[in-house]
């Protein structure tokens, strides 16, 4: 069979099928194929994920300038350089590990969940914990790569004195006298206090180092109760002691009326909520 090019000439006549598979054939066996290496043996015989062990082949027609190279050797040096890699070093920041201890989470706990969330902020860290206290691994020795106990962490810098505070955002559409507001700021501060008494930790940690540095309160106003409800709810979503005070009705407001929304917890989590108001 013979083809013609577009010029109209006749070109070389093509191989058949048959003509082509005996050339190829021909091809290899002119070519001697090296056995299986030693090393491409052992490293099939300890159970790499090899398909079949590759003999030495050269890379092209212009193998003679190369370097001949197996698969085998390939993975053995792979292997060889890992192997003397030492592994990426990790450490908890220190400012973080060690507040989130002062909260009373447990060194390891902290160290796990500041690994998890990315070891910048503190407060997503104790969200962590928090989220997986129920965890029976929680407080066992951290498996993490690069990290070693007996290691120095980051420096400690010196934690800000007022660490945890409670604010008091008072009802101002209740239009309610200087006695008044301070009288149910008075039942907003003790019923809050009661209840964290018996939350256990952190939260009795947190009212410890509270209570030694002066145990800060400060008062803000809001516009409504609405106002309250929602800052409220902001508080809750952030896992936050708070609670509103509804008064009894005896004097110049009716029953029933929200008053005081009361907030405890670190500083920067209470201003998350509170931040905003204006001071009362």
């Amino acid at each position: 069979m013979s083809f013609q090019d577009e010029s109209g000439s006749n070109g070389a006549a093509m191989p058949t099928e048959a003509e082509g598979e005996s050339s190829l054939a021909a091809v290899h066996s002119a070519s001697e194929v090296p056995p299986v290496s030693a090393a491409s043996q052992d490293v099939y015989s300890n159970g790499v994920s090899v398909h079949a062990a590759q003999p030495r082949r050269p890379f092209s027609p212009m193998a003679g300038r190369c370097t001949e190279v197996s698969l085998a050797e390939t993975i053995s040096a792979v292997r060889a350089i890992a192997s003397i890699a030492p592994p990426v070093a990790w450490e908890p920041n220190g400012v973080h590990l060690e507040g989130l201890v002062n909260m009373g989470v447990s060194r390891n706990a902290a160290v796990k969940a500041l690994y998890a969330t990315g070891n910048a902020v503190a407060d997503e860290a104790l969200s962590w914990v928090i989220e997986h206290v129920d965890d029976p691994d929680l407080n066992d020795e951290p498996n993490i790569a690069g990290y070693f106990p007996e290691a120095a962490v980051a420096p400690v810098m010196p934690m800000e004195v007022d660490t945890y505070k409670m604010v008091l955002v008072v009802n101002m559409s209740l239009k309610m006298g200087t006695g008044k507001i301070v009288s149910q700021a008075g039942h907003a501060v003790l019923a809050l206090y009661s209840a964290m008494r018996d939350m256990g930790s952190p939260i009795d940690n947190w009212l410890a180092a509270w209570e030694s540095r002066g145990s800060k309160k400060i008062a803000v106003r809001a516009q409504d109760t609405a106002a309250l409800q929602a800052l409220l709810a902001k508080a809750h979503a952030l896992l936050l002691p708070s609670l509103l005070i509804s008064d009894a009705g005896r004097t110049q407001v009716p029953a029933g009326s929200t008053t005081v929304m009361v907030v405890f917890g670190p500083s920067s989590q209470v201003d998350a909520v509170t931040g905003h108001l204006k001071l009362l």
